[in-house]
């Protein structure tokens, strides 16, 4: 695509940062937008809207000052025009106030340079006789993968307290969750809700989530869809057959199971999982993928939707900040829009977990996926036994916050709750 084509509007973008620097409380109303640094057609507003970002980040107000010294830090102040051009930008603009009409030109700019590159790279894709051209056709049946902005519908007050009365009435929508820490808290996995399930790496999430799964799928017959963009959908399912049968995976894996009574037990198994609704993935990678493949399962019915884990699911954005801050807006967004629960598996940032004060996960990437949540779970293993998983809910929009244990079996990939009097 020829560059000095490309749509773009240079004075609206100075005049997003610029506001940004006049009143940094209106950089709320930028990011609520969808405003990131990737929407700015100019590479030097890129880096200062990029700086301003990493500032918020580290809970300090971005000024002329503050934001200056950053893109010193980074060796970008010269490339950004120095501090002359920073100092400008408050200067060009009488007041915040028009933020978003600003945020809405850049928007649209950044929309239409991407529907052009886009169809730039799909038409060289297709004169190029080395690609598959199945290959061509799936990209584009994918779609183009841009998020399109959303507009608001008529709200109808009485419509929304009617539809509220009929769910109460006819007992409200959900799921019964496992474990008594969730009933007791959350109560019901809800349609439109967003969970997000935090803990170091190799603490037991993936294992909580294939409990969670065994646990409903033994209850009834719920509609669940994982995404894993670690384990393939074969140790998935190895480690749910593990749950179900109490058989130890590796001699699931390496068919060792030579007692009669183990092998009717695991054949039972298998008959038990393919009876099920349950839709396993392991090659989806781009949010768009996931949220195309989920909305194409509701179609046929779809009650909880699994992504394990958040930090290695790709979309828009440069920085781990950029891509999880629009990724916790994305799933929180399906959620709501698809009618299902979802259950999002996340890192946890250390400087958050040293804080055992903040009654909010910092998720590592982005604040902004513990803000987007309905409910938010810490699990850490216990300190003084290493087969304990310590269960905090830490944040929960309708209800309580506890903590509870879950006894861990790592060879069955099972737990189990560990009850106040013991």
């Amino acid at each position: 695509m020829p560059t000095e084509k490309a749509p773009h509007d240079l004075d609206a973008e100075r005049s997003i940062i610029g506001s940004v620097l006049l009143d940094f409380s209106c950089l709320l109303r930028v990011e609520d937008a969808g405003i990131t640094a990737d929407d700015f057609y100019s590479a030097a507003h890129q880096f200062i809207f990029n700086a301003i970002l990493d500032i918020k980040e580290a809970g300090q107000t971005a000024d002329i000052v503050t934001t200056c010294a950053r893109l010193k830090d980074l060796r970008k102040l010269e490339t950004c025009g120095g501090m002359s051009y920073v100092a400008e930008l408050p200067s060009i603009i009488p007041s915040a106030a028009n933020v978003a009409q600003y945020c809405a030109i850049v928007k649209e700019k950044s929309l239409r340079r991407q529907l052009l590159k886009k169809s730039f790279d799909l038409a060289a894709a297709s004169q190029d006789n080395a690609n598959n051209v199945i290959e061509i056709i799936e990209q584009y049946q994918r779609g183009l993968g841009i998020e399109q902005p959303r507009k608001a519908g008529r709200f109808d007050i009485k419509a929304a307290i009617g539809d509220l009365q009929s769910k109460i009435n006819m007992g409200f929508p959900g799921i019964e969750p496992p474990y008594d820490i969730l009933r007791k808290t959350i109560r019901k996995f809800i349609p439109g809700t967003m969970i997000i399930l935090g803990g170091y790496t190799s603490t037991g999430k993936s294992a909580v989530a294939v409990d969670i799964t065994a646990r409903l799928c033994r209850a009834g017959n719920p509609s669940i869809a994982i995404f894993s963009t670690e384990m393939s959908a074969s140790q998935y399912i190895l480690r749910l057959l593990a749950n179900e049968t109490h058989i130890p995976t590796w001699m699931i894996r390496e068919n060792r199971v030579i007692m009669e009574a183990q092998r009717a037990i695991l054949a039972e198994a298998y008959r038990h999982f393919k009876d099920k609704n349950l839709h396993i993935y392991d090659n989806l990678y781009q949010f768009a993928d996931i949220r195309k493949t989920a909305a194409d399962i509701k179609t046929r019915g779809l009650d909880i939707v699994i992504i394990d884990y958040v930090q290695n699911v790709q979309c828009e954005g440069r920085t781990i900040y950029e891509r999880m801050s629009s990724l916790a807006t994305q799933i929180f967004a399906m959620s709501k829009d698809l009618g299902v629960t979802v259950i999002a598996l996340s890192q946890i940032n250390n400087e958050s977990a040293r804080d055992s004060d903040n009654p909010v996960i910092g998720y590592k990437g982005a604040g902004e996926i513990a803000a987007a949540a309905d409910v938010g779970i810490w699990i850490e293993r216990d300190k003084s036994e290493d087969d304990r998983l310590v269960v905090k809910v830490r944040k929960n929009r309708d209800g309580r916050t506890m903590e509870g244990i879950l006894q861990f079996t790592h060879e069955f990939t099972r737990l189990e709750e560990v009850r106040e009097e013991e």
